[in-house]
């Protein structure tokens, strides 16, 4: 049985998926910037939005990528064993809301051709000033 010290310790195992988890995401994001770096007809708005042809799936995930993050990954367990189950009703209200909000804001803002809401911000109210403002909120906010 392991002791308390070795558990609390990254063994060889964590340290192999660790670097292969990083390995695999740089190999993903070299290889699909060379592609487009040999492609001479695109530009950052088709690097950024995919040429505006993806699919389903892949924008789905994106998307659920996205609201992952590392902190999110190792806090959600941590918070789960400290407060119990009530974390998990707010996953269903963040569920609830990436729904409404797909169905919501996605077919106001992909007809303007805007890659963000930020964009939209400063186009509604016709001032940078408003997008910063949004940057800046959004910032602070996570």
């Amino acid at each position: 049985m392991a002791t308390e010290d070795e558990v609390r310790k990254f063994q060889a195992l964590d340290w192999v998926l660790f670097a292969l988890m990083l390995g695999i995401s740089a190999v993903i994001g070299i290889f699909y910037a060379v592609k487009e770096f040999l492609n001479k007809n695109s530009n950052n708005a088709d690097y950024l939005m995919g040429g505006r042809n993806m699919q389903l799936v892949p924008v789905a995930t994106s998307i659920l990528v996205s609201f992952m993050s590392a902190i999110l990954i190792i806090g959600m367990p941590a918070e789960m064993y400290t407060a119990g189950t009530l974390y998990f009703m707010y996953l269903i209200g963040m569920i609830l809301a990436i729904i409404l909000s797909a169905i919501i804001f996605v077919p106001l803002l992909y007809p303007l051709r805007l890659t963000s809401s930020f964009e939209y911000l400063q186009m509604r109210f016709n001032s940078h000033a408003a997008k910063l403002i949004g940057t800046v909120i959004m910032i602070i906010q996570q």
